[in-house]
């Protein structure tokens, strides 16, 4: 005799329970309708159709009126608020909050107030850092573009000064002034700089800012130089490259166009130097 075993009985899967079923950007309406309007609890419960218990606790004040998805954060919103203050005001300044830099004021802020950090690297994680941002969408991550601090100090009335300047104390004191009304003795010569170090990270800023970020930068890093000279008359004088060698390797002196300029500096940088021999090529060319 063999016994045939009976094949198992799969057990029926209990229907999951649903949970806030109903909305609750709607839960003022049955709250008012029982304290202003006299409506029973039972009644408004029925009419708005929200769970009666849920309604009940809400009067008592056993829950809050609006309730908080998720675990719970590790600051409370009085000092997110503080932190989101910091962070625009310091993007305002041209010194935007990394990451990093916000996790670890969030640490310090913790340990400051004997609060557990519950974290194996001792600061909050990636999930935390999405959620700020989440919960404050007035702030955004994004890269920012480098500014030295020469940069920085330029500013539009500095710039109109010195234009003042060159008029009063140059121009009309040497009686040179009429050189205005000649466009051909009018020449405009600007630099761009290409850091050698361009990459400064994300870092966070006002959502509202349309432009790019910029953030200041503490030290001068090696770049390399691209000077561009334009008369009023719309002749321009070949470009000018300052590079940072000591001595200009061969295969740029011969890779370089003909009749560009070639300079160099120990930081990449224009100096004094480099921009009188520029000026001198210049009045040879003209």
């Amino acid at each position: 005799m063999y016994l045939i075993p009976m094949a198992k009985q799969k057990k029926e899967k209990k229907p999951k329970r649903s949970f806030f079923s109903y909305n609750e950007e709607n839960m003022n309406d049955p709250i008012k309708a029982v304290r202003e309007n006299g409506m029973s609890r039972k009644t408004a419960a029925k009419t708005f159709e929200i769970p009666r218990s849920t309604l009940i606790r809400k009067l008592s004040g056993a829950v809050p009126l609006k309730r908080k998805m998720g675990p719970r954060t590790e600051l409370s919103p009085a000092e997110e608020t503080l932190l989101v203050d910091w962070i625009l005001a310091m993007a305002r300044k041209g010194f935007p909050v990394h990451r990093t830099n916000l996790l670890t004021t969030v640490k310090k802020i913790l340990e400051a107030t004997d609060r557990e950090v519950r974290y194996v690297t001792g600061m909050s994680g990636r999930s935390w850092f999405e959620g700020f941002l989440k919960r404050h969408p007035n702030i955004k991550q994004k890269h920012a573009e480098s500014l030295s601090k020469a940069r920085v100090a330029v500013t539009q009335d500095r710039i109109e000064g010195w234009f003042d300047e060159i008029l009063d104390y140059h121009l009309k004191q040497e009686k040179l002034d009429h050189i205005l009304e000649d466009s051909t003795r009018i020449f405009n010569a600007d630099e761009a700089g290409f850091s050698l170090c361009p990459k400064s990270g994300k870092v966070l800023g006002p959502n509202s800012y349309k432009e790019d970020f910029y953030q200041r930068v503490s030290s001068e890093k090696e770049q390399i130089t691209v000077m561009a000279t334009f008369s009023a008359d719309g002749k321009y004088v070949p470009p000018l490259l300052i590079f940072s060698y000591k001595k200009l390797p061969k295969v740029i002196v011969e890779t370089i166009p003909e009749n560009w300029g070639l300079g160099r500096s120990d930081s990449g940088w224009m100096n004094s130097e480099v921009f009188l021999n520029m000026f001198l090529i210049i009045l040879s060319l003209f």
